[in-house]
């Protein structure tokens, strides 16, 4: 476009780029669906762009590409709106504003020249108007009303979302998700010790022998099942990724969003895939274990067909003569602290995994030594299930929240003993360990998160509760 408007004789016929504008608004209209809108039109908008720099460009055909450059500005906020958006309006304001200045000398004599003197006088009063412009634009974002359901939400149902977890865990599928340092959530509470750290997610509780399935996604929560701890207040913001249950530190009692499910084992499913930032509040107990007097025995011993024999006979001899709950210590120690090592590289991913994993290989990731250790239980006689979450976090003690990564993500064991469900974790720590809170890269991390956690708190979250508690605020 530049090398066309330098040489001036040169230009590209406009009924060729009509056809190719045309073309491209009939593709447009072949992909356009109800799932997602707002990628395929922005894609098109910006190569309407790319053709309108080709054309020969009077007055209207420079304003059009304005127009354009606003709208695609004003989509891209319909599908993630972080923090470097508010950098691209500011410097948007500022051109256009320049730019149409120039653009009434231009439209008065095209060949006018302007002196240095002068482009610089416009360039400072141009700024003016932003100035003026910003102020406005805060005082609109403050006062127009808000509500939970947005206006444009079925704009872009699609969105954008990150790898985590979903309803399955397949043994060696971890993995992946443990080699993201993507932020999967913040969580603004009280620090807490880091052995309490457990984020409940997903509970499985049926085994093929590869992958684990929740059984019943459909059943409510029993009065009778109860849990007795020190309460946590959590303010959780939850990035996109593929599925719909939120997380709560260790037993979430209750999430204050709307459009929830609450299951009998402590874990909550959202009305659709989360495929866009949201916050919602939780009120946790912070306990090893959950009452439950009324279970489906057979449901949590139930087991695969096949490959279990040598499972079997390891389990015979771990349980000789011992009761459950030695039993279970028995499986424990045989897990966490024999032979066996955390890795997350080549792992068994065989037609018998967890025989490869306990009789050949010998190390493996959390949904391994987790597995292991639910299914003995099971051969031993002991109800068991697993708990899909995350482990550990980052406190930033500016912010005063936790940092969550997809690196934190971590399968567990419940095992059902003397009528509740007590929390077991076989997985050893890794060898090289987790970094370090003194870690001089994770505190820079840490600081600079801190900016996009106020955004997410101040900007993204502001909502009609907030403005009636900022209307309040001004009246007293």
């Amino acid at each position: 476009s530049i090398y066309l408007d330098l040489k001036k004789s040169i230009f590209i016929p406009r009924w060729i780029l009509n056809t190719v504008s045309l073309l491209i608004i009939a593709m447009y209209l072949i992909r356009i669906n109800l799932d997602d809108l707002v990628v395929p039109t922005l894609e098109s908008l910006l190569l309407l762009l790319a053709i309108k720099f080709f054309e020969r460009k009077g007055f209207r055909d420079y304003m059009q590409i304005y127009i354009l450059v606003v709208f695609l500005l004003a989509g891209s906020a319909l599908m993630s709106l972080d923090m470097i958006f508010l950098l691209y309006f500011l410097v948007l304001v500022f051109l256009i504003t320049t730019a149409i200045i120039m653009l009434t000398y231009y439209s008065q004599d095209p060949n006018m020249t302007l002196e240095k003197g002068v482009i610089f006088k416009i360039l400072s009063k141009s700024l003016l108007v932003p100035f003026i412009l910003i102020p406005l634009s805060a005082l609109m974002f403050l006062i127009l009303p808000r509500t939970k359901y947005p206006l444009f939400d079925f704009l872009n149902r699609g969105g954008t979302a990150s790898t985590g977890f979903t309803d399955i865990v397949r043994l060696g599928g971890v993995s992946d998700i443990q080699e993201d340092a993507s932020v999967i959530f913040r969580a603004k509470m009280d620090k807490i010790e880091s052995d309490s750290l457990y984020w409940r997610g997903i509970v499985l509780d049926k085994f093929d022998g590869v992958t684990w399935r929740p059984s019943d996604t459909e059943s409510v929560i029993r009065e009778q099942s109860m849990v007795i701890g020190k309460r946590i207040y959590q303010e959780i913001y939850l990035e996109p990724y593929e599925n719909k249950y939120l997380f709560g530190i260790d037993k979430p009692l209750f999430l204050s969003t709307p459009n929830i499910k609450k299951l009998e084992d402590l874990t909550f499913l959202y009305h659709k895939n989360i495929d866009r930032r949201i916050k919602y509040d939780a009120i946790s107990i912070i306990s090893d274990s959950l009452v439950d007097d009324n279970i489906d025995i057979d449901k949590y011993l139930q087991l695969p067909e096949k490959g279990l024999k040598k499972i079997r006979e390891s389990v015979e001899k771990l349980s000789k003569n011992n009761t459950k709950k030695e039993t279970i210590n028995e499986i424990l120690t045989f897990l966490k602290y024999g032979q066996y090592k955390y890795s997350l590289k080549n792992l068994p991913l065989t037609g018998n995994p967890l025989e490869e994993f306990l009789f050949n290989y010998k190390y493996g990731n959390c949904e391994y030594f987790a597995s292991a250790m639910a299914v003995m239980l099971r051969i031993a006689g002991i109800p068991s299930r697993l708990v899909g979450g995350y482990l550990g976090g980052y406190y930033n003690k500016t912010g005063g929240y936790y940092l969550v990564t997809q690196k934190n993500a971590h399968v567990w064991v419940e095992a059902y003993l003397d009528g509740r469900w007590i929390r077991l974790d076989p997985t050893p720590a890794p060898l090289d360990g987790y970094v370090s809170q003194n870690d001089l890269l994770l505190n820079l991390r840490l600081l600079l998160d801190t900016i996009n956690h106020y955004w997410n708190a101040l900007i993204i979250s502001y909502d009609l509760e907030r403005q009636f508690s900022i209307i309040k605020s001004i009246g007293a």
